[in-house]
């Protein structure tokens, strides 16, 4: 399925109010299942994402002292690699209402998405999310996004 097929299905599942369905085991294996499949790095970056530890998503080289090949792991291919994935874990977890992490998730497909033109919806669903779990923090790099997008369309 394309990138705008999977974030329409994530939108959808994004306008169900919370507690207006109760989550079925179904729903609830799908996200754990999608969760447990991430590779370790994605994983990990999915980790720190859900801890807030940056406000924008880091190369992750940038934080060290010193560097080896290994370090420069290039964020934009592994997200775009795994970026069905992702959103597949990104439509899981609104359904099965974990909230932190679908925040999670869409802060760090939020660039990628940029870049090849989907930023829209995504940034729909992350205004749905905070209309829902407004005790949930949003990332600054999705606000700043979300102003940038508006304001480049003539919205503001």
């Amino acid at each position: 399925m394309e990138v705008g097929g999977l974030l329409e299905d994530c939108l959808s599942a994004a306008r169900e109010k919370p507690g207006s369905v109760e989550i079925s085991d179904s729903v609830k294996l799908k996200y754990k299942c999608c969760r447990e499949s991430l590779c370790e790095e994605l994983a990990s970056l999915l980790e720190e994402a859900e801890q807030m530890k940056w406000p924008f998503v880091p190369e992750r080289w940038q934080y060290k002292q010193s560097i080896s090949p290994t370090d420069k792991t290039n964020l934009n291919d592994l997200i775009g690699k795994n970026l069905q994935q992702l959103l597949d874990l990104l439509k899981s977890s609104i359904m099965a209402q974990e909230p932190q992490t679908s925040l999670a998730v869409m802060f760090l497909v939020d660039r990628f998405l940029y870049w090849i033109d989907e930023s829209r919806r995504l940034l729909k669903i992350t205004k749905l999310l905070n209309r829902w779990y407004p005790e949930q923090p949003i990332a600054p790099q999705l606000i700043i996004r979300v102003a940038r997008v508006f304001l480049n369309s003539g919205i503001y």
